[in-house]
């Protein structure tokens, strides 16, 4: 019984440092995150298919993604954490 209780506490641990990050949404680590990441969080959306005239590299191309998909299925809250994050990183898209 100890040892399940030791490993809820530390899965619960583990998961109050990840709500309490600003850069997270949903447990998930936005400078990570995916379009399949949010489609575990959200099962009833698609992924969407983006393509771009741009010769991008792969980590710019996922926010790009990310970010219309959270457009496309008005995710506002998510909206809005990609475009704090990513705004100096990328300013060409925002």
């Amino acid at each position: 019984m100890a040892i399940s209780f030791c490993k809820y506490l530390k899965i619960k641990l583990i998961y109050l440092l990840n709500m309490s990050n600003e850069n997270n949404f949903q447990g998930i680590d936005i400078s990570k995150i995916t379009q399949y990441d949010l489609i575990s969080v959200f099962p009833d959306f698609q992924p969407l298919l983006v393509s771009t005239t741009e010769n991008w590299d792969d980590d710019k191309l996922r926010v790009i993604e990310v970010f219309t998909f959270s457009n496309h299925y008005d995710i506002s809250e998510l909206t809005t954490k990609i475009i704090d994050y990513y705004q100096n990183i990328y300013p060409d898209i925002f």
